[in-house]
Formats: C-alpha cells, structure tokens, sequence
C-alpha cells in the first residue's frame, strides 16, 4: 500500500513534466506580404517572392527597383522563410553572407519590428516586405501570392 500512495503524486509530476518540457508547436502565423502604394505589381507568384529574397529579381514589372525588407527575425520571420523562400533563418543568414563576401548582392534592409518595416515600406518607393499584423491598407498594400 505504501506504493500507491507515491504511485499518483509521481504520475502527475511525470505528466506536468512532460508537458513543459515537450510543449505541442505552435500554430503558423499569417504572414502578409505587403509593398509600397505606387509598386505596379499586385500578385508575385510563389518563385518571384523567392527570387526577390534570394536577390536575383531587383525590378517590379514596371522597371522601378525593388527595395526588399524583413523583419530581424522571430516567428513571423522564420515563418516567412520557411512558408515563402524555402529556407530556415540559419540558411537564409549564410546564403546573404556568401553574397556579400563574393560581391554578388545586398540582403534586404531589415527591421526590429513589424511596425518599423511598415513604416519604411509606406514611405520608400519600390519597397516590399511581410508582416504577420494585418496591415493598414491606407499606407501599404497588400500582394496576392499566387
């Protein structure tokens, strides 16, 4: 009988356990891939959201460059990545070293908030960039992902 009564307070604390340490992944954020009023593209496709992000797309259809931004990093971020350029942070970071070192390219101007990008969007001609706050549409707008 002694067993038993050590039988639940161990049962629960094995349970409480393993629900800290072992926490079910988090649901994907939206993300909102938004630009600035005067850009001419509306929709990008899955590929051209890549190649603006990978530097090999730098002008929107209209020939007005393309100013490319992202968040620092955090969920929205990662989930940007992973949902829209098909990389994680780590590779992602390696691919814009690489370029840098090899003369090939810039990464995108980044901010610490989704706030500050957005403000940066909505006053920088050609520029492009994601949120996971649903955006005020009277500053920027948002692109269709076809």
């Amino acid at each position: 009988m002694p067993h038993r009564t050590l039988l639940l307070p161990a049962l629960l604390a094995a349970i409480v356990g393993f629900a800290v340490f072992c926490p079910v992944p988090a649901q994907a954020e939206t993300v909102y891939v938004v630009a600035n009023i005067n850009v001419s593209d509306s929709s990008l496709t899955q590929t051209e959201i890549q190649n603006i992000y990978l530097g090999k797309k730098d002008k929107w259809n209209d020939n007005q460059k393309i100013n490319f931004t992202a968040l620092a990093g955090g969920p929205c971020h990662e989930t940007f990545l992973k949902q829209h350029v098909g990389r994680s942070d780590f590779q992602f970071q390696n691919y814009w070293k690489k370029q840098i070192f090899t003369g090939q390219g810039q990464p995108p101007k980044s901010f610490a908030s989704d706030a500050e990008l957005i403000d940066y969007v909505s006053k920088t001609s050609g520029a492009i960039g994601y949120t996971c706050a649903p955006p005020d549409t009277e500053k920027i707008k948002t692109v269709t992902v076809k």
